[in-house]
């Protein structure tokens, strides 16, 4: 233990035997540069900021998403685009049937 704190005067006492080892030698500045205030250009790290940071995720989630959707869009076209080349949609014309027997639900007279 390197120092006593008496709460009833508020005083520090300093032990007589034991020394703080202090990393860099001595005790740390009271106002470390680069941690209050970062206007010193040599504070910048060059690692890009958190908004940075999501703008480019937006970014990359947002041309994943255009390139899947065109995809899905190009692939479903061709589908369609096959469909009425085979003419799979057409009904057949060997049952002629009127407005009134399909309201009757297709029963013939």
């Amino acid at each position: 233990v390197v120092t006593y704190f008496n709460g009833s005067t508020k005083e520090i006492i300093w032990s007589q035997t034991e020394k703080i080892h202090w990393p860099s030698g001595g005790p740390p500045l009271d106002n470390p540069p680069c941690v209050f205030s970062t206007d010193d250009p040599s504070c910048n790290d060059g690692q890009l900021p958190v908004l940075g940071i999501v703008a480019v995720g937006s970014g990359l989630a947002l041309i994943i998403f255009g390139i899947s959707s065109f995809l899905i869009y190009s692939q479903s076209e061709s589908i369609l685009i096959r469909g009425v080349a085979e003419e799979r949609w057409r009904s057949s014309y060997s049952r002629e049937f009127t407005v009134q027997q399909a309201l009757q639900g297709f029963q013939t007279s």
